[in-house]
């Protein structure tokens, strides 16, 4: 137990102030406090609460100005509300000298506590409300903030000229604020140190994104390649080396996107010309030219065939096919006669003899209007659309029909 904490153990006590107790309110508080603290106070707390006792017997004027500055005790403990104007305390009324002289004897010890928990966990308004009490603040205590806040101040002067660390702007700049209210020259001289380095990067980097872009494009890709290679020993130019190296990285992910953006779309824009290039062949010669191009290949058409071709007839197989209860239902439902025929290629592939593949190829017609069920058997087929079904003649030879007006939309 410190010597405030029996402060405010005597608070909780006694109704009263401590500094208005009456002789018996003291000799009563005293028999508790040592019940309280005989079997386990340090040697430390003993004396501590022998100091407040003398202070509470005497009627010393530390006592008072406890009593009537609430504000300073509660300090201590981060209880004080900061957000309230407090007037400046008047020392005189209670004797300058002899308070000073108590608040060193007995407050140092709680005080410097104080001061290096607040640096600690860094609460700059107490450590800044602290030092509203500078005219009695201990030695000690004066001397300890001075030298915490140095040794922070130099903590960033430090990782300033080191391109390891970044200061931390918005806690650097409380800690400028505490060394402007202390007003020690030397906490002055190490902020001002800072700020202009701080300047001169804030500058270096303006310079460096105010040129045009083509310009900064080039100097990153060239400065990124030199410090790839070159490791300096000055903090100003590691400072440089570390900036540049993040921008050449950047770039160089940045500039790897687009590369690989370019190469899908020129592989796209490949398949796409190649795509309407065959769009292009197909369009002149069909996927099978004998039946959409005839004329181009020497055949020559007959007559139409008579209105007699009934839809199932299988030009393949020359007869109409029977009713089948499986397969696909095709309802031609158009103006146009549907040729329905197997795909060659994959009965080439599939069978090895002649006779099945002879039996698997199929040329069967539709009427318009018509509807044919066609078990495919698995096999791929083609549609061959449009009017005026006639036979065709190669030579000497009669081989499967054409259209005489295919449909000029439909590709085979």
């Amino acid at each position: 137990m410190t010597f405030l904490d029996a402060y405010f153990f005597a608070q909780a006590f006694h109704s009263e102030p401590p500094s208005q107790w009456p002789e018996d309110s003291i000799i009563k508080f005293e028999k508790r406090l040592r019940l309280e603290s005989q079997l386990t106070a340090p040697s430390e707390s003993v004396n501590a609460l022998a100091q407040f006792l003398e202070v509470l017997k005497t009627k010393s004027p530390l006592l008072a100005f406890l009593d009537a500055h609430p504000e300073f005790a509660l300090h201590f403990r981060q209880q004080t509300n900061l957000l309230q104007t407090y007037p400046d305390p008047d020392y005189e009324q209670f004797g300058w000298s002899r308070l000073a002289a108590e608040v060193e004897a007995y407050l140092s010890p709680d005080w410097e506590v104080f001061i290096a928990e607040e640096f600690e966990a860094e609460r700059f308004y107490y450590l800044k409300f602290t030092w509203r009490y500078v005219d009695i603040m201990p030695v000690g205590v004066r001397r300890l903030i001075i030298n915490k806040l140095e040794a922070k101040l130099e903590s960033y002067r430090w990782a300033m000229t080191s391109s390891k660390f970044n200061v931390e702007e918005r806690l650097f700049d409380y800690y400028a604020e505490l060394a402007d209210k202390i007003g020690e020259k030397k906490l002055i001289q190490l902020v001002q140190y800072i700020r202009r380095q701080q300047h001169e990067q804030l500058t270096d980097i303006l310079e460096s994104v105010n040129k045009p872009g083509i310009v900064n494009f080039f100097e990153i890709l060239f400065g990124g390649f030199y410090y790839l290679f070159y490791h300096p020993t000055d903090p100003k130019e590691q400072r440089k080396r570390k900036r540049v190296m993040g921008d050449f990285k950047f770039t160089l992910i940045l500039l790897g996107i687009i590369g690989m953006l370019i190469g899908v779309a020129a592989h796209y824009g490949s398949k796409k010309r190649e795509a309407i290039q065959n769009q292009r062949e197909m369009a002149k010669i069909g996927f099978y030219p004998s039946l959409y191009f005839y004329d181009k290949n020497g055949i020559q058409l007959g007559h139409p065939y008579s209105d007699t071709l009934q839809t199932g007839y299988d030009f393949f197989q020359k007869r109409k096919r029977p009713p089948e209860q499986s397969g696909l239902t095709f309802i031609n439902t158009s103006p146009f006669e549907v040729l329905l025929f197997s795909d060659s290629n994959s009965i080439e592939a599939f069978f090895k003899e002649e006779e099945k593949r002879q039996a698997a190829r199929h040329c069967v017609w539709i009427r318009p209007g018509d509807t044919l069920r066609w078990d495919t058997h698995g096999i791929p087929f083609h549609l061959y659309v449009g009017k005026k079904i006639s036979p065709t003649i190669q030579g000497k030879q009669t081989n499967l029909p054409r259209f005489q007006n295919p449909h000029f939309r439909v590709q085979p």
